[in-house]
């Protein structure tokens, strides 16, 4: 009975000590300064698998990579619109 106790323990222990997997979503707003006119989007993105925290940020992270890497092509490819500024910052939800 003693063992099985100390068994279930540890077990116990064990398991509140790994990180749960669970489904988060990324929230990236992307912010637009043309002429002096700043104006805000916001774009939420499910991370469909179940995944810990730190792999979710840095999918978060490269999702916000990607958008930046498109937000300077889309700068330098306006022949009408004058972009002053155009970022996107992504957050973990």
């Amino acid at each position: 009975m003693k063992k099985l106790f100390i068994t279930a323990m540890v077990i116990a222990s064990v398991s509140s000590i790994t990180s749960c997997k669970k489904v988060y979503s990324c929230e990236c707003v992307t912010t637009a300064d043309v002429s002096g006119v700043i104006t805000s989007t916001t774009e939420v993105i499910e991370l469909t698998e179940k995944m810990k925290e730190k792999q979710a940020e840095s999918a978060c992270n490269q999702s916000e990579d990607q958008m930046n890497s498109l937000n300077d092509e889309l700068v330098a490819d306006t022949d009408n619109v004058s972009y002053d500024d155009l970022n996107t910052a992504c957050s973990l939800k």
